[in-house]
């Protein structure tokens, strides 16, 4: 019996294993089946005519590969995926290419110059003996609103410039433009703000973290990339209380995080989480002109409050931004339309 139950247990922590392993839910996609290198994996999904193959390094943890390569005169991002990849277990990539399909629902993104980044081709192969799952996107230009912030508030305060801060400041005003439509009707003005977080988004833009934004100065475009839905969230309802209190917690990680690096400068006034709050609520405020500006002023400011004050109890004990509560809710909570 000790000898059965012993194999029995360490066949069942096998097949736990493997299935953690899997993929979940995995669009239908043509299989290459085994294959012996990853670039052998994008010359076929570019039925050969893909060129100057480039392997690059991203900030995305579960990739296992990320190329860039030019097929039919177009740059293209290509990511691959392992399926033991770490989080792998957690992602519903198939929600991609249903939120493909209905990009028609979506016409207003191109009344605040948005993109959604969606996958063109995608297949699954073998490699290593893991099954791997493959796919390309537009390469599109520009830099993700991380790497604006870090570019500005790791400026010693004497260099920071006028061109910098445009930049800044017209990043965060088209992402607040991107999210104020996401998540209401314009057409649909609330009655206070307690109306305004009850009601559900239009589109939910998962993992918002200031890396999958990218802003594109020339054109004044954003675009938002790392579209894949969780399994917790797929086909879930999400309401705007806790959509926008994640958006602007991101920014203040973004800040905290920002603080470690040398030569950060975030202004006496926690100009640092201030300002670009502000660009983002303006923004924000500027895509919903039928509804109360100060409302709108107010619960965002409301939305960084309660995520300061939550965090600053925990993790973020001690934290020189916990002491920006103050400020911001002078600030955004008396807001002046």
């Amino acid at each position: 019996m000790t000898v059965l139950r012993s194999f029995f247990l360490t066949l069942m922590l096998v097949l736990s294993h493997l299935v953690q392993a899997e993929f979940v839910e995995l669009p239908k996609v043509p299989d290459f089946s085994e294959l012996q290198t990853h670039e052998e994996a994008i010359h076929r999904l570019f039925q050969g005519k893909g060129e100057n193959f480039e392997m690059i390094r991203t900030a995305g943890g579960e990739l296992d590969r990320a190329y860039t390569a030019l097929f039919d005169g177009t740059q293209w991002f290509i990511k691959i995926f392992r399926e033991d990849c770490s989080g792998c277990e957690q992602i519903r990539f198939e929600s991609e290419w249903l939120l493909k399909k209905k990009l028609p629902l979506y016409t207003w993104l191109f009344s605040v110059n948005a993109e959604l980044v969606l996958p063109d081709r995608a297949a699954t192969f073998i490699l290593n003996r893991k099954q791997h799952y493959i796919l390309s996107y537009p390469l599109v230009p520009g830099m993700n609103l991380r790497d604006i912030y870090y570019q500005y508030y790791h400026a010693s305060p004497y260099s920071l410039n006028t061109r910098q801060k445009a930049l800044l400041s017209k990043a965060f005003y088209r992402y607040g433009q991107v999210l104020a439509l996401a998540h209401f009707d314009p057409k649909r003005p609330a009655k206070n703000i307690a109306e305004m977080w009850r009601r559900m988004v239009r589109l939910h833009l998962p993992d918002r973290n200031g890396n999958n934004e990218i802003y594109d100065q020339e054109s004044d475009r954003i675009y938002l990339v790392d579209l894949a839905e969780t399994i917790e969230d797929f086909g879930e309802p999400v309401y705007v209380r806790e959509d926008l209190k994640g958006v602007v917690g991101n920014l203040a990680e973004m800040a905290s995080d920002a603080q470690t690096g040398e030569g950060f400068y975030c202004g006496a006034a926690y100009d640092c989480i201030v300002n670009p709050l502000r660009q983002f609520a303006l923004g924000y405020a500027s895509s919903l002109p039928f509804y109360n500006r100060k409302m709108i002023i107010t619960m965002i400011g409301e939305a960084m409050v309660d995520y300061l004050r939550e965090e600053c109890l925990g993790e973020m004990q001690g934290d020189r931004f916990c002491h920006a509560v103050e400020i911001i809710q002078q600030q955004y909570l008396s807001a002046q339309s």
